[in-house]
């Protein structure tokens, strides 16, 4: 048994530890880079209410 718990540690030690890749900085950099690639167009006509609402969801749901 305390060969398994020990095994069984480490291994989720690893995975934690390759997921922390996935965060901060290094998921952060590609995504600025594509933001800063997309085109710059004029939008007609002014947001609305809901849109502006919706925005303020979608910003919810990323904080989360």
């Amino acid at each position: 048994m305390e060969g398994f718990s020990t095994y069984d540690i480490v291994s989720r030690r690893q995975v934690i530890a390759e997921l922390a890749v996935l965060a901060g900085s290094v998921l952060l950099q590609p995504v600025r880079q594509w933001v800063a690639n997309l085109p710059v167009a004029p939008v007609g006509g002014h947001a609305t209410h809901d849109d502006v609402a919706e925005l303020e969801q979608a910003v919810m749901l990323f904080r989360r």
